[in-house]
Formats: structure tokens, sequence, C-alpha cells
């Protein structure tokens, strides 16, 4: 049987983008910091307590996001910071 044009093309699409972009950049912040999904995931800390200590200026940022959809990239000082703050 044939998979309809639709069908292959969404794959197709699908397969591309998790092939390079996802990997590259993900790659690429890994190198110069961490992320918040990063933090989340050493820290053990749900994401609002991490968004809450940025808001108070807590935490050093090497790079603001500049718009939606780029993440903030954090200093790795940062998950002593977290865990300072967790274990209160």
């Amino acid at each position: 049987l044939k998979k309809p044009m639709i069908q292959s093309m969404g794959f197709f699409l699908c397969d591309m983008y998790s092939m390079g972009h996802n990997k590259n950049k993900s790659k690429h912040m890994k190198e110069n910091g961490l992320t918040r999904k990063d933090l989340v995931r050493v820290t053990g800390v749900p994401h609002y307590k991490i968004d809450y200590l940025r808001e108070l200026g807590r935490l050093k940022l090497i790079k603001e996001s500049p718009k939606q959809g780029i993440p903030v990239v954090y200093h790795p000082e940062c998950i002593g910071i977290i865990k300072q703050y967790s274990n209160r």
C-alpha cells in the first residue's frame, strides 16, 4: 500500500528537524551553560522555583533570552544556588 503524500511529508519534516536542528542547539547550549531544563534535571527542583529565583535576580545568567522560544542560558554556579534554596 502506498502512503498518502501528506503523511510521508510530515514524517520527513519531523525526521529532518530531529536530526539536525535540536541536537546541535542543545549541544551548543551545554558547552556554554545550562538551560532551565538542564537545571531541573540536575537539581530535581520544579521549574517554577527556578523561575522564581531568576525573577528575584539570584541566579547568574550567561545569556538572557532575546525572544520567546529561545532559552535563557544559566551559569553552572546556579546549581549550588538552587540546591541551597531547596534545602531551606
